[in-house]
């Protein structure tokens, strides 16, 4: 077996502005030693190797998936798909062919149901789920994951009742005559439910988290930043361990566990290219499809409604100047605009009770260069190596956002980010960079949400998800699915990023294709953009020697292709620290 290969006759896009395409690489181990022509990545080679050649096709660095539930998504076999279901009746039905099947005592579980797509006739209560199922317990969790739809013993196991408060930052809905619990437990009042659900035991989480990763290989994912708590946690771990996680995790940390990990003094980064600590996981609002995004205006659908803040901004000042101290990262939840103003003022509290002054720290950069920031945002670098491209045409590296990153998170060591930021008001656009934000967002978001954006926000719609003028204002940005929200799939990202179409919308318009991205930024939101919100841009994220040997031939090159041709393409192989984990074309024989 070799530990060296030549890949080349290829179009490779390597994400790197140093020297945008190549047509060969040399891999030695789980590295990539030299990039560039098949006499230049030859050179680097001694010995035997092997020599695949990949026929023309195209080749990019493998797409890491920056906002996934992996463990959720891993386990969804085992629950009730209720996503596309049309009415209530179906759910109803649905429920009470589970209930016929399951143990005693056994809770029915299930994700997906989208009231948005019922008559408007169709409400949840728990009454519909006590006639399907009234010997087991039940909790569906919608699309979003933000509302809970409940029967009468789930509520009873829970303790809820007339009398029980809405918990801070959650909402218990009522019936307006009686008081009691209709079944519907919006935001933080679903944790009630959710705290009294049998957990999978240790063995069936690995399982299922073991069954899924080969399906992220077929999509080209190598790596995950996994928004869960200790339960995946844990079944990283042991999987890791025994050499058996095959797919990179950056791990969020839940806010709840934010003093146990200050206590043992856990700061972000801490680990190794396979499991490494994230940021803390803070939630500011809910979702646009529960209605409880937190908006500066109303809902057109509901002009009762603002949304809900589920932490309050003087909680949230404190969380983050806490966490920041310790050296832990923030990742905030924010959907509505009222929600990223919030977020960003409290993130502008913080960042002036930094010490005024210059910090300077080396970044370690693959390759024979080296690469040194300071605070003021200016770089120095030296390569070795064929070059292509320009630096404008990356679009990704040294400008706004590394100045702004120099003002406050490199004064912290740290990269906060924003997760989701679906509704930014124009204001807080250019805020992002100016406090070095990473937007961490989910093109398939925009494509999927836009006629419920278009109904439940009207006019501000045309605001919504605007990736291309947060890169203009000079945001990094970072690339997910929210899976099991939405497929993870990368592809399906680049395509609606591109197009601002939905997979099975090609020949209809794009919605507000003002905001569409190029393909270079859209695959650099899931490859260098992904890298550099880990912290890792010195190892990962792009086709350059010395980083990790991680990329994915693809079918066609989505670079010249029309864009709407974009969503059919298939990854025929992906390539994780040198060993080929996913192929349709043989190159691993």
């Amino acid at each position: 077996m070799y530990d060296k290969t030549l890949y080349h006759n290829a179009d490779i896009y390597t994400m790197d502005p140093r020297y945008r395409l190549a047509s060969a690489m040399a891999v030695v181990g789980e590295r990539i030693i030299a990039v560039g022509t098949r006499e230049e990545a030859e050179a680097a080679l001694s010995g035997h190797y092997r020599v695949v050649d990949l026929q023309g096709l195209t080749v990019v660095p493998g797409f890491v998936d920056c906002h996934i539930h992996f463990l959720w998504y891993a386990l969804g076999a085992r629950r009730l798909n209720l996503k596309g279901v049309a009415s209530i009746g179906d759910v109803v039905r649905m429920v009470a062919e589970r209930a016929a099947q399951a143990r005693p005592g056994e809770w029915i579980l299930g994700h997906g149901w989208n009231r948005n797509l019922w008559p408007a006739a169709d409400v949840p209560t728990r009454a519909q789920l006590d006639a399907a199922s009234p010997t087991h317990p039940v909790a569906l969790t919608s699309k979003d994951g933000h509302t809970m739809w409940v029967n009468s013993l789930a509520l009873a196991a829970a303790g809820i009742g007339r009398s029980t408060p809405d918990p801070e930052g959650g909402r218990i809905e009522r019936d307006a005559r009686t008081g009691d619990p209709t079944g519907l437990l919006r935001e933080n009042a679903q944790a009630l439910v959710d705290g009294v659900i049998p957990a999978p035991g240790p063995d069936a989480c690995e399982e299922a988290i073991a069954a899924a990763i080969p399906r992220m290989h077929e999509f080209g994912v190598v790596g995950i930043h996994d928004c869960e708590d200790d339960l995946a946690f844990r079944a990283f771990q042991d999987m890791a361990a025994r050499g058996e996680l095959g797919l990179r995790v950056y791990m969020m940390i839940p806010r709840s566990n934010l003093d146990h990990a200050i206590g043992l003094g856990l700061q972000t980064g801490f680990g190794d290219t396979t499991l490494r600590i994230g940021p803390l996981k803070v939630f500011a609002d809910g979702a646009l499809g529960s209605q409880s995004a937190a908006l500066l205006e109303p809902y057109v659908t509901n002009p009762e409604s603002t949304g809900i803040l589920t932490t309050p901004r003087d909680e949230l000042v404190d969380v983050i100047s806490r966490a920041s101290r310790a050296g832990i990262a923030l990742a905030v939840h924010a959907i509505g605009d009222r929600a990223n103003r919030m977020v960003l003022d409290a993130f502008e509290s913080v960042a002036r009770q930094v010490p005024k002054g210059t910090v300077s720290h080396p970044i370690p950069e693959s390759g024979s260069g080296s690469r040194t920031e300071t605070a003021t945002g200016t770089t120095s670098q030296t390569w070795t190596g064929t070059r292509t491209g320009t630096a404008a045409e990356h679009g990704t590296i040294a400008g706004p956002a590394d100045v702004a990153a120099a003002r406050m998170s490199h004064h912290m060591g740290l990269r906060h980010r924003i997760e989701h930021a679906q509704l930014v008001h124009p204001d807080d656009l250019p805020r992002f960079a100016a406090l070095g934000i990473i937007a961490s967002v989910q093109p398939v978001h925009a494509t999927s949400d836009r006629y419920i954006a278009d109904l439940h926000w009207g006019k501000r719609a045309s605001l919504g998800y605007a990736y291309r003028s947060l890169a203009a204002a000079g945001a990094r940005l970072a690339f997910g699915s929210d899976a099991p929200v939405e497929a993870p799939n990368p592809i399906e990202g680049i395509f609606a990023a591109v197009t601002r179409k939905r997979a099975d919308e090609v020949l209809l318009p794009g919605w507000h294709t003002e905001e569409c991205l190029t393909v270079e930024q859209a695959v650099c939101g899931y490859t260098l953009g992904a890298a550099y919100a880990s912290g890792e841009e010195a190892v990962k994220g792009s086709i350059s020697p010395g980083k990790l040997a991680d990329f994915v031939v693809l079918s066609q090159n989505i670079f010249a292709i029309q864009p709407d041709e974009i969503i059919q393409t298939k990854v025929l192989a992906t390539i994780m620290g040198g060993n080929v984990v996913f192929d349709r074309i043989g190159i691993g024989a």
